[in-house]
């Protein structure tokens, strides 16, 4: 593939056409192409497949890419359609397959940029992954460090890991702790001295983060009557036991008070809207046909 450049605009895209073997596998390629001002065909004289491409002063490329494949052994193929309409708005699609080999589509960064990058306007979904698979497998697998700076919403959650008791047969799951609120969860086990008095010491930074605190107290082994003498202040509160050296197991909670959760609090309830109204996001549970899917999940099904 050769890539040139004129006057910063036009884009010329040279590509040797036709088959191309590689083991028992063959691969065929077939690329044509539109624009919006002045264009140029490329065309492999063996295949017939062709290029259009511009190099007007207003020049726009479009690639569109097919292969058809009817062999039984279904090998790699290669698909490109994409769209430019010069104003910084298109529109493309990039299909790479592989039946035999595990990576369908690659990609990678050593700069410390993305390898992958997907970006949505209006109401779009920049990255969609389904999973076709009627015995397991993911949509999405992430193997390391993974942040999300915005709202997740799920279904179900939990954590898997290999079963303590025996990790080399079982996995081991929970599910998520959930709250329509956004609450954070504290505990800890303290001891009451002499007077039947115990100070909890929160971290520093407790009362900056949370509000609308709540409490638990449980005495371990002998009963006791326990309260919440001195409620939260200066990230400390105490105990009073009607007994001393009473063991007690205590939770607190509170509702996130960062400036994040301020602006983005969670709502609880919320009407459908268009097209979502009068379909599921799960309608086997409703006893209703996949007819009824959510339209988002539904075209993803289509592809």
């Amino acid at each position: 593939m050769k890539i040139l450049k004129q006057r910063c605009e036009a884009i010329l895209l040279m590509m040797i056409l036709g088959a191309l073997t590689l083991g028992a596998q063959n691969i065929g390629l077939q690329i044509e192409g539109t624009g919006f001002g002045a264009q140029q065909r490329i065309t492999d004289t063996v295949s017939g497949n062709s290029l259009v491409f511009q190099s007007g002063e207003a020049a726009n490329l479009k690639v569109t890419g097919y292969n058809y494949n009817t062999g039984a052994a279904q090998p790699l193929y290669i698909g490109v359609d994409g769209a430019d309409t010069h104003i910084n708005s298109g529109g493309g699609r990039l299909f790479i397959g592989q039946t035999t080999r595990p990576t369908s589509v690659y990609a990678a960064t050593i700069e410390g940029d993305y390898g992958v990058y997907g970006a949505a306007l209006g109401l779009g979904v920049a990255i969609f992954g389904h999973n076709l698979s009627t015995e397991g497998g993911y949509a999405g697998y992430f193997n390391g460090a993974t942040h999300i700076n915005g709202r997740l919403t799920k279904s179900s959650g939990a954590f898997m890991i290999d079963h303590p008791l025996d990790p080399q047969n079982k996995y081991l799951l929970h599910s998520f702790v959930e709250s329509p609120d956004m609450k954070n969860i504290y505990d800890g086990v303290v001891t009451t001295d002499a007077q039947g008095l115990a100070e909890v010491v929160l971290p520093e930074w407790f009362e900056t983060l949370n509000m609308d605190f709540r409490y638990q107290l449980t005495c371990v082994g002998q009963y006791a009557e326990n309260y919440i003498s001195k409620e939260i202040r200066n990230n400390r509160f105490e105990i009073t036991s009607s007994k001393p050296f009473t063991k007690i197991s205590w939770m607190v909670t509170g509702i996130r008070n960062d400036p994040y959760a301020r602006d983005h609090r969670i709502q609880v309830e919320k009407d459908k809207s268009g097209e979502d109204v009068g379909t599921y996001l799960y309608p086997k549970g409703y006893d209703k046909s996949e007819d009824y899917l959510a339209p988002l999940l539904k075209s993803a099904r289509s592809q």
